[in-house]
């Protein structure tokens, strides 16, 4: 399988290179879409790392994500911006990653640094902050051109935890950052609130995380543009997981002994959530029984993550409401992260998230694990 790196941006030529540098040892072809403002000696630099530069009259990102893919000549195509820096790990694992036969699509989850390279905000709406980049070029991929969106989701999927790190509060100045925010009000997917990305010196609540040491030095010599390409990772040889279209013929019967054994675990640091908001609420699954699970409500066995609300006191507020399908295969000794969508209380206060599996019209698998929501007012818009 081979892998195209692709950028589009007028983001400052060196710190550019340094981070397609990172990604050259595995990248098959870089291929970087200038903004057409971009000067002579940006474009140099571009050129200096990338195998093909085309120039083109931007008008917004998304507006060009389809024609950007089409540039492209590899088997899979990783999206980075100019804005971002590949964390180690993520590199490392991407030769693994493109060799995979169970997945279509990769979510990668994004690091917002501030308020320096040795720091990152690990609390909502800026983590874990997933982030569709990693593809499979293929017929059906599709792309929306729509603000803040990126290509179409195909299954199987899967959600990775290297990250990504995004420098947009250490680049950009906090007034330009607010205007951009406020540009933003009512322009996310579904019509969300994006624009308190972009300010977190207004929104948030507690200390930031710090950055890993080996994190830390790649994201501080991108910023100087300095960075050389690391010697060339060793891959580790990909075991080959057995196909879950075995398991299809257990139906709707039970499993086998040991097949609902699974753990589940918040992926997420903090949880908050507004007065009846709409959302994923991430966990990581874990298969420890006998048994691979598939990921589409089509195959079977049916095997979902549901949830419900429960009052501080324990008392049962609801029973399940959402199903949400395993994103990709799950193979017995693996784990994912599995967005599960969850609607919060109407009312503002602190409750219990319970998230467990269910096997559908058989058992619930019995490993709910409970997490503390603080769920805050809704704000409502004055705005006619």
């Amino acid at each position: 399988m081979s892998l195209s790196v692709c950028c589009l941006t007028n983001d400052p030529g060196p710190r550019v290179a340094a981070t397609l540098e990172l990604l050259r040892p595995v990248a098959d072809e870089i291929v970087v879409a200038a903004d057409d403002r971009a000067d002579e000696r940006t474009l140099a630099a571009y050129t200096a790392v990338a195998d093909r530069v085309e120039q083109v009259r931007f008008e917004f990102l998304e507006r060009h994500l389809a024609w950007l893919h089409e540039q492209c000549s590899g088997d899979w195509v990783l999206r980075i911006d100019g804005d971002e820096v590949p964390s180690p790990a993520l590199v490392r694992a991407l030769p693994e990653l493109i060799a995979a036969e169970d997945a279509r699509q990769y979510w990668i989850p994004r690091r917002w640094l501030h308020p320096d390279e040795g720091h990152w905000i690990d609390a909502h709406p800026w983590w874990p902050d997933f982030q569709l980049r990693l593809v499979r070029r293929e017929p059906d991929l599709r792309f929306v051109g729509r603000l803040h969106t990126s290509a179409e989701p195909l299954f199987p999927a899967r959600y990775i935890e290297t990250p990504l790190y995004h420098l947009e509060t250490l680049v950009t100045g906090l007034d330009a950052r607010r205007d951009k925010g406020l540009a933003y009000v009512g322009e996310g997917p579904d019509g969300a609130d994006v624009s308190r990305f972009y300010v977190p010196e207004d929104h948030l609540g507690r200390a930031p995380a710090p950055v890993p040491a080996e994190d830390r030095d790649v994201v501080s010599a991108v910023l100087a543009g300095e960075v050389t390409a690391p010697a060339e990772s060793v891959v580790p040889e990909t075991t080959r997981a057995p196909s879950t279209r075995a398991a299809a013929a257990v139906g709707d019967r039970p499993l086998p002994g040991g097949g609902y054994r699974a753990s589940v675990e918040p992926f997420e640091l903090e949880h908050t959530m507004a007065a009846g908001e709409h959302r994923a609420v991430h966990f990581r699954v874990r298969n420890t029984g006998t048994v691979p699970w598939p990921p589409s409500p089509a195959a079977a066995p049916e095997i979902s993550a549901s949830y419900r609300w429960v009052l501080a006191d324990g008392a049962p507020l609801q029973a399940e409401v959402h199903r949400s399908p395993l994103p990709a295969d799950l193979h017995p000794g693996r784990s994912t992260v599995v967005p599960v969508l969850v609607t919060a209380p109407a009312s503002a206060g602190r409750y219990e998230l319970e998230v467990d599996l269910v096997h559908e019209q058989v058992r619930w698998f019995g490993c709910a694990r409970r997490v503390t929501v603080d769920v805050y007012p809704a704000v409502r818009s004055t705005t006619a």
